[in-house]
């Protein structure tokens, strides 16, 4: 597998804490983390924001013309309804974002276009996806795959949440790598899960069974990996 170096940038024009990359796709809603009490920036790779829409009374919004980036401030508070922000580029696309508001550190958030990646590979986009949600249902459904060998295990992972996270087993190919995990909730109270609990470098796509799960329930979440 090709590794590719993940880059943390810590000097901004704002005091920046925390450094979130998530790869998008255009038409497949993402979610993030933010502050509720900080400005957190939004901006997307090899791109640049030339618009953004979201319901009135929710955020405050500071745009960076030049830089083509934006900031965003919460109204509402941890607990209440995500943000759903629609945000169009000068390339002409447009990424759809439930912002999660938490008692964190401002966040910086960079959008990593999905399509960029294809296009740099060589892949088409309609075959690209197709192979992410052939893989996906392969892992679901826990059958074969041409071209893939499945590798079992039963590795414990770090806690999301407060939930245990545990490794079950992987789907190994010579461009992507998938992974099935169960999560289990065994706290009192209920949690909900976002794609942005699970990604990290490389991962292209996160595909989440129950994200809203009750206390003592389980779940299984699927990652793909490039």
């Amino acid at each position: 597998m090709k590794k590719v170096a993940l880059i943390f940038l810590t000097l901004f024009s704002l005091t920046v804490n925390a450094y979130q990359r998530i790869p998008v796709q255009e038409a497949s809603p993402i979610s993030a983390n933010v502050s509720a009490d900080a400005l957190n920036r939004i901006a997307v790779e090899n791109d640049r924001i030339i618009g953004v829409k979201g319901t009135s009374g929710q955020f405050e919004l500071d745009k960076d013309v030049e830089a083509g980036q934006i900031f965003v401030k919460p109204v509402v508070k941890e607990g209440d309804e995500p943000i759903h922000i629609f945000i169009t580029t000068e390339k002409g696309r447009t990424y759809s974002l439930g912002l999660i508001v938490s008692e964190i550190g401002a966040e910086s958030i960079v959008l990593a276009p999905l399509e960029d990646s294809i296009a740099t590979t060589g892949e088409k986009s309609s075959s690209y996806e197709s192979a992410l949600k052939e893989l996906v249902k392969a892992m679901h459904t826990q059958t074969t795959l041409e071209g893939f060998s499945i590798e079992r295990a039963q590795l414990k992972l770090p806690k999301i949440q407060g939930a245990q996270v545990s490794h079950v087993q992987s789907y190994a190919g010579r461009q992507l790598l998938g992974e099935v995990l169960e999560v289990t909730n065994n706290n009192h109270e209920a949690i909900f899960l976002t794609e942005a609990d699970f990604y990290r470098e490389g991962i292209r796509a996160v595909s989440i069974i129950d994200k809203a799960m009750p206390a003592k329930s389980k779940t299984r979440v699927y990652l793909v990996r490039s």
